[in-house]
């Protein structure tokens, strides 16, 4: 006897399996980092909290990716003062520009002198 409903689970089970073994296939490629990243996070990590910047929210992923933010900021044309008085809302300027310098120089070096330009 035929069973619409069998029929449609049976589909549901396939469209997962299959989006199973697309995100497996997948998911290695997009998590993998070259090595030194993992050197580069640590160094700008190490500052960063040298300074005395840490997070209670999201902890150390939080704050690479606020780093990386800032390199996104600066290359959609963002100036350094700008990303300085958004930042520094929740912080000192002074802390928010020296957040700002050590995530260009370790995270994008190739966007310091497009950060440099932009400051009056």
């Amino acid at each position: 006897m035929f069973n619409p409903a069998k029929r449609d689970r049976r589909a549901f089970w396939s469209i997962q399996k299959a989006s199973a073994v697309a995100a497996s296939a997948i998911l290695p490629i997009a998590v993998t980092v070259p090595a030194h990243a993992d050197a580069i996070t640590d160094q700008f990590l190490q500052e960063i909290h040298g300074i005395g910047v840490v997070t209670a929210a999201g902890g150390d992923a939080a704050l690479i990716s606020l780093g990386m933010q800032i390199c996104r900021d600066v290359r959609a044309g963002e100036s350094g003062p700008s990303i300085i008085e958004h930042y520094g809302s929740s912080v000192t300027n002074y802390d928010a520009g020296r957040f700002m310098g050590i995530s260009t120089r370790l995270l994008c070096p190739e966007l310091i002198p497009i950060l440099f330009a932009s400051f009056p």
